[in-house]
Parts: C-alpha cells; sequence; structure tokens
C-alpha cells in the first residue's frame, strides 16, 4: 500500500489530492507503533512541499503539518506493511516458551528434562533476527566442543561436590512461579531445585526472573537468581565454571575474527580470565551487521564478579570470589543469596555504532528500578531533611557512638604559643545542638624530622589519627599519628565524655614498616560475620623510609594502603598484607554481607579512578584489586584526592555511600554517590554543598537513638552537613 501511494505521488498529479487524502485516512485508522514515523513524516512533507509550489497545493501541506502531531502517534508498522511490534510476547510449548517480538522468535527457553539436565535460554536473536548464541541443538555448522554450553544458563560445578556445570547433576525445572507477561519489558519465573547424587533429594532451590527490555540498544535480557539453601547445608566451591555463561554463536568468537572486550580494556580470553570486570562483550561481523551480546553483572550478595572468558565462544560472570582460589561457601538451610546479571543482544551496521558503556547505562537504569524498589525499606517515613553550616576544621574525624553520640574531633594547634591538642565537640540529640569543644589530650612528640619536602614542620607532633568505635564494649580509641605512629591512644569508655591515654602497639608489616594510623583514613569498623566475629579493624598507610630529605613526592611511589586488626580490643595491631598495588595510601573500608571487606583507596601517582581491593580473610589478605569506573579520584592533582566511605545499618542491604569533590578541575563541590550493590554499581549521586571541600569523612546514626537515620559529613574547609537517606535519594 505504502509503495503504491508513494508511486502515485510522484507519477500521477492528477490524482495527488486524492492519494495524499487516502494516505492521511490509512494513518489515522491505523493503529500502528513504529519510532520510523518521524522520518517518513519528513519525507511526505517535502514531497507535498515540492508538489505544492508546481500546483498551487500548498493548502495539502499545511493541513499535512497540523496531522504531524497525530501522524506520530498513530503511524506505526506502515513502512513494513504490517503492524510493527513493541511488545516481546510468549508462546508455551511442550519444551518451555518461545519468545516472541513480533513474528519473529528471539529465544527460546527450555525446561525439558533429559535425564541430566537443566532449564536455560538457547537461540537468543537479536531483534533484527540475526542469531549471536550457537544452534541448540548443535549442528554441523557449529563448533561442537563442550556440548552443555547450551545458551545463556546459570549453574555451579562445585554444589555438595557435583558437578552440574558438565551436567553430571540434574537441576529439574519445578514451575513458573511468575506466569510469562507480555510487553516491555516482558517477564517471566521460573523456579527449579539442584538434586543430590539420589536424584531426588532436594539441595539448593533456584528461583530465576527473566525481564526482556525492547531498548536503542538492542534487546536486554535482565535475569535475577536467587538460592536458597534446602539442605542442612549446602557447599558452594569456588571453581571457574560457575555463575551465568553465554556460548555465543560460532562465527562471533575470537578464532573467527570476532572480538571480545571487558569494561577495563582487556582484549581476548586470556586477557579476561579470571580478572574482575562489570561487563564482557562478544561481537563480530555477522550477516553484514555488526552483533553480540555484552553481559552485565551486578547486585551480588558475595560481591564482585570474576570472568571465567575463553576465546572459542564462552563467557560467563561467576559471583563466587576468585577463581579456583576463594573459600567454599556454606549456606545454612532456608539461607538465600541474589545474583544479578544483564545481556544486551545487540544489532548495528558497524561496530562504530555499539558502544558497550552506553549499553551498560542502559542496564543500569534498570538496575535503578531495583534500587529504587528498596526505598520502602529505607526509613522513606521521613521526610527529607539536610542542613549545612560552619565548622572549622583542617584536619577532623565524625563518628557515632554507641549510644548515639555524634563526636566531631579536631587538631588544635597554635603557631603563636606552642599549643598543640585534640579536642571534641558532641551532640546527644542527632546533631540538632552541640555541646562546647573540649580538650581530649595532647598531642606527642614524635622523634625523627619527616619534613622531607618542607611541607611539614622539623619538630613533628603525633595529633588526630584514626578513629575506632569499638561495637563490642562501646569504647572510643584516637590514634596518635603523624607520618609515624606515636604507639599511643586515647580511649574513653564512657562515649566520649572523658578519655584516657594509653599504649597500644602496632606491629611492623612483613616488610618490616610500622604503619601510620593517618587521620586522612576513614574511621575502622567492627567485624560482625565469620570466624573473626569483634576483630577490629580499620585502614592504614605505610611511609617507607621516613628520613628521606629531597625525594619530596617520589616517595609516593613506595607507600601503599593497608590495615591493621586486633583481636585484643586494640592493645595490639598486626599489619595486613599490603595493598595489591603501590602508590596508595587515604583509603576506607567496609564490611559487607556476609563478611567480604570492601576497600576503597585513594592513589597518589596515578590519574584515574579510584582503586579498590577485597579481602574474604577478615582484613589480613587482599585481591580483585581494580579501578572503579565510575568513582573519580579528585581534582586537581593527578595523584587523588582523600575521600569518605561509608556502610549505611541496614544489615540486609549493603548500602554504600562515598564522597567527594564532584567538579573534576577543582577540588570543589562536594558529593555524596549511592551503592545499592556493596559498591559494584553508583547509579545515584547528588551535590551537597558547591565550593571548597577537599578531604570529608562520614558517619551514620545508631539505630534506636537521637541519631538514628541521620547521615553526618564532616569537610576539612570548614564546613559539616548532616542529612537523611529520604533527602540524598528524594530525586532518584
Amino acid at each position: 500500500m505504502v509503495g503504491f501511494f508513494l508511486d502515485s505521488l510522484w507519477t500521477n498529479t492528477l490524482q495527488f489530492k486524492t492519494n495524499v487524502w487516502s494516505l492521511i485516512l490509512v494513518l489515522l485508522h491505523s493503529n500502528f507503533e513504529n519510532s520510523q514515523i518521524l522520518l517518513l513524516t519528513k519525507l511526505l512533507q517535502k514531497i507535498i512541499m515540492s508538489s505544492s509550489k508546481l500546483l498551487n497545493l500548498r493548502w495539502f501541506y499545511l493541513i499535512f503539518r497540523g496531522l504531524t502531531p497525530i501522524l506520530m502517534f498513530s503511524i506505526g508498522g506502515i513502512i513494513l506493511g504490517e503492524e510493527a511490534p513493541k511488545k516481546i510476547h510468549f508462546k508455551k510449548t511442550s519444551s518451555g516458551l518461545d519468545i516472541y517480538f513480533g513474528q519473529k522468535t528471539v529465544a527460546e527457553f527450555s525446561h525439558t528434562q533429559t535425564p541430566l539436565g537443566r532449564p536455560f535460554l538457547c537461540n537468543i536473536h537479536t531483534l533484527d533476527g540475526i542469531k549471536v548464541t550457537r544452534n541448540y541443538p548443535i549442528t554441523d555448522k557449529d563448533q561442537d566442543d563442550h556440548p552443555h554450553h547450551q545458551g545463556l544458563f546459570h549453574t555451579f560445578s562445585k554444589l555438595n561436590g557435583i558437578d552440574f556445570w558438565h551436567m553430571k547433576g540434574v537441576a529439574k525445572h519445578r514451575l513458573f512461579t511468575d506466569s510469562p507477561e507480555s510487553g516491555n519489558p516482558a517477564t517471566f519465573t521460573a523456579e527449579s531445585v539442584y538434586l543430590d547424587r539420589d536424584g531426588k533429594s532436594p539441595l539448593l532451590k533456584e528461583t530465576m526472573r527473566y525481564a526482556f527490555h525492547i531498548t536503542d540498544q538492542g534487546l536486554l535480557i535482565s535475569v535475577n537468581a536467587i538460592i536458597e539453601a534446602e539442605a542442612d547445608k549446602v557447599t558452594i566451591g569456588s571453581k571457574e565454571e560457575g555463575g551465568l555463561a553465554v556460548r555465543v554463536a560460532s562465527d562471533l568468537r575470537v578464532q573467527k575474527g570476532g572480538k571480545m572486550i571487558d569494561n577495563q580494556g582487556r582484549d581476548g580470553g586470556k586477557a579476561i580470565w579470571g580478572k574482575a570486570a562489570r561487563w564482557v562483550d562478544n561481537s563480530g561481523n555477522k550477516e553484514g551487521r555488526w552483533v553480540g551480546v555484552t553481559v552485565f553483572a551486578s547486585h551480588s550478595d558475595l560481591g564482585v564478579y570474576h570472568w571465567h572468558a575463553r576465546d572459542y565462544g564462552l563467557i560467563t560472570a561467576n559471583p563466587f570470589g576468585p577463581l579456583n582460589k576463594a573459600p567454599d561457601k556454606i549456606l545454612k538451610k532456608g539461607e538465600k543469596l541474589s545474583f544479578n546479571y544483564g545481556l544486551m543482544v545487540h544489532s548495528h551496521q558497524k561496530a562504530s555504532e555499539y558502544s558497550p558503556k552506553r549499553a551498560e547505562g542502559t542496564y543500569l537504569k534498570n538496575a535503578r528500578s531495583f534500587s529504587v524498589s528498596l526505598k520502602s525499606m529505607l526509613r522513606f517515613d521521613d521526610e527529607p531533611l539536610f542542613n549545612v553550616w560552619d565548622e572549622e576544621v583542617l584536619t577532623g574525624q565524625v563518628v557515632v557512638a554507641m549510644d548515639g553520640s555524634v563526636l566531631v574531633l579536631k587538631n588544635i594547634s597554635s603557631k603563636t604559643n606552642d599549643t598543640r591538642y585534640i579536642s571534641v565537640k558532641r551532640s546527644v540529640d542527632g546533631g540538632k545542638t552541640w555541646a562546647e569543644e573540649k580538650k581530649v589530650g595532647d598531642m606527642v612528640k614524635v622523634d625523627g624530622d619527616m619534613s622531607d619536602d618542607g611541607r611539614y614542620p622539623k619538630n613533628n607532633w603525633a595529633g588526630l589519627g584514626n578513629v575506632m568505635v569499638d561495637e563490642v564494649t562501646g569504647d572510643i580509641m584516637v590514634f596518635l599519628t603523624t607520618l609515624k605512629t606515636a604507639q599511643k591512644l586515647y580511649r574513653s569508655t564512657d562515649h566520649g565524655k572523658t578519655w584516657k591515654i594509653e599504649d597500644t602497639t602496632i606491629r611492623p608489616g612483613k616488610d618490616g614498616w610500622v604503619p601510620a594510623t593517618n587521620g586522612a583514613c576513614d574511621p575502622g569498623v567492627t567485624i560482625k560475620f565469620g570466624s573473626k566475629k569483634g576483630r577490629l579493624l580499620m585502614p592504614a598507610r605505610v611511609f617507607p623510609e621516613y628520613l628521606n630529605k629531597g625525594k619530596g613526592r617520589k616517595r609516593f611511589n613506595d607507600l601503599y594502603a593497608m590495615a591493621l586488626y586486633s583481636d585484643d580490643r586494640g592493645k595490639t595491631w598486626n599489619s595486613s598484607a599490603p595493598f595489591p598495588i603501590a602508590g596508595t595510601g587515604e583509603s576506607g573500608l567496609v564490611e559487607l554481607k556476609g563478611g567480604r571487606i570492601y576497600h576503597n583507596s585513594r592513589t597518589h601517582i596515578r590519574s584515574g579512578n579510584r582503586r579498590i581491593a577485597f579481602s574474604d580473610d577478615s582484613g589480613e589478605t587482599w585481591y580483585g584489586e581494580h579501578e572503579d569506573d565510575e568513582l573519580f579520584d579528585g581534582p586537581p592533582d593527578v595523584y587523588g584526592c582523600k575521600a569518605g566511605l561509608l556502610r549505611l545499618p541496614y544489615k540486609d542491604k549493603d548500602i554504600l555511600l562515598f564522597s567527594s569533590p564532584g567538579n573534576r578541575e577543582t577540588r570543589t563541590d562536594i558529593n555524596v554517590w549511592v551503592s545499592y550493590d556493596g559498591g559494584q554499581t553508583w547509579p545515584v549521586n547528588k551535590l551537597i554543598k558547591t565550593g571548597p571541600g577537599n578531604y570529608t569523612w562520614m558517619a551514620a546514626g545508631r539505630n534506636g537513638t537521637p541519631s538514628e537515620g541521620m547521615i553526618y559529613l564532616l569537610a576539612g574547609k570548614d564546613w559539616m552537613a548532616r542529612f537523611n537517606l529520604a533527602w540524598l535519594l528524594e530525586k532518584a
């Protein structure tokens, strides 16, 4: 029909009026939906305008232009000659589901069980009909290795010693807990059970929710996996083969000219294998198009994902720690874990038209919907609250005592009368009002001249260093340090009202250096999970070669972040292994749900973003070092800026806050970023205050006290702020 009208418009001027009116009537009475209408409208406007100049038919053009807004909503599949679909829909089959975009199949969900099997998605296509996963069943056109790589599947290779990856055990489909629902997104939820060696006894229940989104980047398949132990004890080993895996079409593999990259710029399966990453893409030329899949991984209860990637076309996002190295994960009956993934199935004319990073943004919009759904759990009965005030401070710390008292600690130093001490001011009403500053105690002189580049006084006084609230005893510890520790601390046993000095022992690390409990690091934490429950853990840093006159900032190449831990309530402290990369220093750490330690560090010698590492042994060793994709390290120096890191006290959710300058040109405009998944993504950030800010420290209020729900931010440029999560997320 379209061809008929367009031919008539060009060839038969006598029928021009009739054909235009006919076309308009068709458009008005059609129920089509297609984004190409704009181009068609502009084309027809030009046609009519050109004809009107010759035939004095401009009134047709005016009528047509007036109808354009209507046409924008009424036209659709006219270019295709049929109704253009904007929905994904399902058709139940004896083996599972066929999944359609219009009349074209985009995927199949199979739960038909052979003696040994599992549910999976297979034969996944782009929206324009190009298959991106290997054929299932495998044909003579395919590479026939690894027949257990069906398409897109989620499984484990060491589940109570059973290798489900290679289908040595049965993962049986039980039911659809949410019926397939067509739309954009289209969704369904399937429940399956992993059976013990007897083929009858359930070990693990797995609930998989699939959502299919039609986006401007392609077909996005988001996957949420929740596993729950149905036996008394279920052990999941850290084998490389585990998590969400996809096997791409044979002609997309690297060995056939395809391209496999991750968000860190690593190229090829060998470079990507075993590394931590946010996404991995495998694409190539097929049927005259640049097509492929990008796998995203986020929102894991276990932290960062590591990747099992192979050039023959396998991509696997594994949530169980460093491949083949992490400790086993043991689940008690009823205990659950949640993992979230995404798969962008894309097709473009050429490679330059597709950006995995842009596609990640599309995926994260979907992730944000998950984040926003948490609002009902996060005290959103509260009204948004925010206030900011002047607070004279160069270096400081803010902590909240166990009774809810808010403490702001500062170094007080006078150039005229040799006064050097640490002060504290307290609020017992959540920060509404504040008592007068009081003296904690004097600074302590430390032997040795550390003014290597003239920036520090020759007479070195150990003042305010790190701060630690022991959540077992309620004691508050304030350490005394400069670039070198004084091996002393002030302790309060009454929530910051009174203080006494005492000796402490900080043992050197394996390299012989004694760490500094530096005030430019964040406060410590009390371990809540695992065999080391109750351990005190705090970030620290090492300054090798204290007496290095003339070396100046060159020493930054040698210093590094690490941690100190105490198992005797702060009397003695042991040094952790160094942060996995040198040149780091001012850092913060938090304990995530389940016991994993997340360590976020400034870098002093390289431009870029914050450096991240993890610990699964309560802060003794570190792994998984990588550069965060989103958290900028801070201008104007290419070596970063001290930032604030905080985990909010919602025990079932790893909600983290990060504070730092938001201006990439100067150390100004303090922002706070929000993560709902333990630092994997930061979908929300908000400006706290314009102007100077630089170093920042944060603390959270205590539940059941006047400080509950409050967040406190102290800036090293003479101001402080108090706000709640309702304010921070009010426009998220």
